[in-house]
């Protein structure tokens, strides 16, 4: 619409300045013509602008408006000259459109009615027929024989269809090429959509550079595993992040495996937490062989790092357990026979002079020889576990009315306890229970020589996926959680708080924690530990509600 608006008064204006130049005025009825045609131009121009979001049948509504461009350039050829106007073009522009918005059927319509109307107006200009109050002598009609008219007109006629037949295929071509490229476009789009959705539904990180190691593409699941946010790693360098193995030396480590791949893990601090990530390095190639970039997919190992130590610490133990058993039974019955003789020694010297002391010595370690014996029987060669259903309330106030009879509780220790109810029940050995919130409790108390805060509390509730094998997800579990004011524990003897015989105590065996984490994975259970250093410590015992035993009756009492 615009565009007609812009034709019709660059070549109406035009029109009007030349023939006032020559006529001395810019008022006569030639003129007249000249203004209502563009008068009527715009006020129909705006008339189609009003109506376009109204009408309904937008294909009728085109055919109207070609019909008007039509009328106006007969009326404009006709006061022009007529067959030997200058302004004939006008229905080649009018065909070509019609082409382009109506296609074949409406470009050869439109050639037909300027056809109509191109006769029409020979025909009056022949018989000086006049069509509007403009004297014969201010048209520009020549004096023309009628096989120059007829010449004329043909051509003309002519040239109208074979414009229409020529623009129409163009358009066509037009049409067919443009719903070709839409529909590719959604193709690709789709394809991109698809490529999107796979990379964000990967379960493991994806991260792909450039040449020069700036990250262009940072998936779903390397923000869960690393922490960071897509926009604020996208387009930074990779040397950045990861600055222990960077992008160059990983372009050079890849093509010495003869572009394959290159693998490494690596610790990764995560939330204070350490995580460990593997990672394998390939080369981002084009459709044309050429390289691109890096792509590097990478899982948290963590679990199954930790696995594999577990592993490796039970075949440990498993070819050491047996023989170091039969060495403490062997090394507790002579142990016995010399305490009891010191004893009776000791009972016939008495307890006067140095003689006294040393036996009092030999027997306190001796007692403290057969503890030691006894944890390690314990845990090397446990007891088959009764599951019952123990009071798990019940079991732990015991536990801490022991406690707080206990010569190791200082006067500033305060021991607390919260239940979510009053009674809360699992299925478990109750005895073994009770060792293991002694083991945990204890532990606390050693790490706060000088007094501090015990909060012991219980909670039930779900979690997914939480036990091993043969568990359903869902499913309820009891939470037993020991939080204390002590020393608190660094990273680096975190990882072997759970070791036998590791301690860092004075005087401990290193056996009260290792026989709590045999018990708990025996029970089906987890234990997770919380710590910093002078910040305290928090040990999380996970229980399963019910173990695969079924029918065993209610332990009176607990």
């Amino acid at each position: 619409m615009t565009t007609r608006v812009l034709i019709v008064t660059a070549l109406l204006g035009t029109t009007i300045l030349v023939e006032a130049q020559y006529g001395g005025s810019y008022i006569s009825p030639y003129l007249s013509v000249l203004y209502f045609l563009i008068i009527a131009t715009y006020s129909l121009t705006i008339l189609y602008s009003f109506l376009l979001n109204k009408v309904k049948n937008l294909t009728l509504f085109a055919y109207v408006q070609v019909f008007g461009d039509l009328l106006f350039d007969s009326i404009l050829i006709y006061i022009t000259g007529g067959v030997e106007s200058p302004f004939i073009f006008l229905y080649f522009l009018s065909i070509i459109v019609s082409s382009i918005i109506l296609f074949r059927q409406g470009s050869l319509i439109t050639a037909s009615l300027s056809c109509l109307l191109f006769g029409a107006l020979s025909i009056f200009q022949y018989n000086d027929i006049l069509l509007l109050p403009i004297p014969t002598r201010l048209l520009n009609f020549s004096i023309i024989s009628l096989n120059t008219l007829f010449l004329k007109v043909f051509l003309n006629m002519a040239a109208f269809y074979l414009v229409a037949i020529l623009s129409s295929r163009v358009s066509e071509s037009l049409r067919t090429t443009h719903k070709e490229l839409e529909e590719k476009e959604v193709i690709v789009k789709g394809l991109q959509n698809l490529n999107e959705n796979i990379l964000q539904s990967l379960t493991s990180g994806l991260i792909t550079t450039d040449l020069d190691g700036i990250i262009i593409s940072f998936n779903k699941a390397s923000e869960e595993l690393t922490g960071w946010e897509k926009a604020d790693v996208v387009g930074k360098c990779w040397d950045n992040f990861f600055p222990q193995f960077p992008a160059s030396d990983l372009f050079s480590k890849v093509k010495a495996s003869h572009g394959n791949s290159f693998t490494y893990e690596m610790n990764f601090l995560k939330n204070q937490n350490m995580k460990y990530l593997g990672f394998t390095i390939s080369l981002l190639k084009d459709d044309f062989g050429n390289v691109t970039g890096l792509i590097g997919n990478f899982k948290d190992l963590t679990d199954v790092k930790n696995m594999e130590d577990d592993l490796k610490r039970i075949d440990r133990l498993a070819a050491i357990g047996e023989v170091a058993a039969g060495m403490a039974h062997e090394i507790r019955n002579p142990m016995a026979s010399i305490s009891g003789s010191v004893q009776v020694l000791k009972d016939k010297v008495g307890n006067n002079g140095i003689t006294g002391k040393l036996m009092d010595i030999v027997i306190k370690e001796s007692e403290r020889l057969d503890g030691i014996i006894n944890n390690f029987l314990q845990y090397a060669r446990p007891k088959p576990i009764q599951f019952v259903s123990c009071n798990v309330n019940y079991i732990l106030n015991n536990v801490v009315t022991l406690l707080k009879n206990n010569p190791k509780c200082s006067s500033n220790l305060n021991i607390s306890m919260n239940c979510e109810t009053e009674n809360l029940f699992l299925m478990a050995d109750p005895k073994q229970m009770e060792q293991v919130f002694w083991n945990l409790a204890i532990n606390a108390i050693e790490a706060m020589p000088d007094g501090g805060n015990l909060s012991i509390y219980v909670l039930r509730n779900k979690r997914n996926n939480l036990f091993l094998e043969n568990s359903k997800n869902n499913i309820s579990y009891i939470k037993i959680v020991f939080s204390d004011t002590g020393v608190g524990i660094n990273h680096d003897n975190r990882s072997k708080l759970f070791s036998p015989f590791y301690t860092t105590k004075e005087g401990g065996t290193g056996l009260g924690l290792a026989i709590v984490y045999r018990i708990v994975e025996e029970h089906h259970g987890i234990i997770e530990v919380e710590s910093e250093p002078k910040k305290g410590t928090k040990f999380i015992v996970y229980f399963p509600e019910k173990q695969e035993e079924i029918g065993l009756k209610r332990l009176k009492g607990l």
